[in-house]
This record gives structure tokens, sequence and C-alpha cells, in this order.
């Protein structure tokens, strides 16, 4: 949803191209220092139809968890508005994992030193006498 996407008849030359102005894009999308900025921008790009734009900020409202701008970026295609909901549905079922893994480490017993030493060292082999060093 937040990449490039390209047919198989794009050349090498125009796809570089095209990560060449999404990389600047989203350098200026990075800019917004809140969400009202990101909306400006967001509202300007559709309206001149720059549309590598309104996905940089929509990429950066996403990292930057800022779910209005999302919603506005959502309103342009119902596809869009698709593509967002399975992200969201992931995420939810992702954070269950999460706190199911972080209970999971918190509630586990820590080794007792002496058994987490013979975990991280075990025994050496014993040394062979008779040889100088």
């Amino acid at each position: 949803m937040f990449g490039l996407g390209f047919t198989q008849s794009v050349g090498g030359a125009e796809k570089h191209a095209a990560r060449k102005s999404f990389r600047d894009a989203i350098a200026r999308a990075e800019g917004a220092a809140k969400p009202e900025d990101a909306l400006r921008m967001l509202a300007r790009a559709e309206m001149i139809g720059d549309s590598l734009l309104a996905k940089a900020v929509a990429l950066i409202a996403y990292e930057r968890q800022w779910f209005g701008v999302l919603g506005e970026y959502a309103k342009t295609s119902p596809s869009i508005e698709d593509s967002l909901q399975e992200l969201e549905d992931f995420e939810v079922g992702l954070g269950g994992r999460r706190r199911q893994f972080s209970d999971k480490v918190a509630f586990t017993q820590i080794p007792e030193p002496n058994e987490e030493r013979s975990v991280l060292y075990p025994a050496r082999p014993h040394r062979v006498t008779g040889i100088r060093d």
C-alpha cells in the first residue's frame, strides 16, 4: 500500500526515477510537524494530482499514528480504504500475539546464577598436562 508497484513494461530507468521521486516526497512529508500540517500537504497533493506525495504523507501519518490523516487518505480510493482496514486487522491480531509474548516473558522464571552459568559457559574439556604453553 505504501510502496511503488510497477508493471512488467516499466524499464529500469523509469523505476529508478520513480523511486527517487518517492524518496523526495517522503523527505518532504517528514517535515510535517503535526497532523494539521500533514492534512494540508495531503490536500495540496490531491489538488495537483501528486499521488506520490499523497502516498508519502500517508506513510508518515501511519508511522506517526496520525489516524485522521490516514482516514482522509483512505477517502481517495475504495481500494486504499480496504488496504488500510486489512492493515489494521493484521495489527490488532499482531498486538494480541505481542501481548502473549510479553506476558510469557514477564512471568518466566529467571534461572538461578549457577543454572545460568552452566547454560552460558558449558564445562570445558580437561586440560592435557605435559604440554608447554
